[in-house]
């Protein structure tokens, strides 16, 4: 068996949406055949206790409470935006790693236009990854 490149992932929220990715990232290489193995790095949540609580539960590596300090983390290499919609834009735009955002029912596109253009400048696999929920 081959040993899959790590992919050091950091969570911005640790409600609903944090605990479905987290599952997801653990699970991920049961079901598909993936080139990296996803790493629990980081967990961000205003509140301290609660995301040290997250990370026990869920394995994290890491906690913060200020999400710019993760986005700036050089230990990062994607972060997945698990916090309430209105938060997507600024944590995406001020993100230089790849970026994945549950929109969900919510379209940002407009608000995420430059997010795109710095992903697509990026000197690395840029990825801006947004799933939608029923064809929204």
């Amino acid at each position: 068996m081959l040993t899959k490149k790590k992919l050091k992932i950091g969570v911005v929220g640790c409600g609903f949406m944090g605990r479905t990715h987290s599952n997801a990232f653990l699970k991920v290489n049961h079901f598909f055949d993936v080139a990296h193995q996803p790493v629990l790095a980081c967990v961000c949540a205003r509140n301290a206790e609660r995301a040290k609580s997250f990370a026990a539960t869920w394995g994290y590596g890491a906690i913060e409470t200020d999400w710019r300090r993760m986005v700036e983390s050089p230990e990062i290499d994607l972060i997945d935006i698990a916090s309430p919609n209105d938060t997507h834009a600024d944590i995406a735009i001020a993100a230089d790693v790849r970026v994945m955002i549950s929109a969900g029912f919510y379209q940002p596109y407009a608000e995420l236009g430059p997010a795109f253009e710095r992903a697509s400048g990026h000197q690395q696999e840029p990825t801006l990854y947004i799933p939608t929920v029923g064809g929204v």
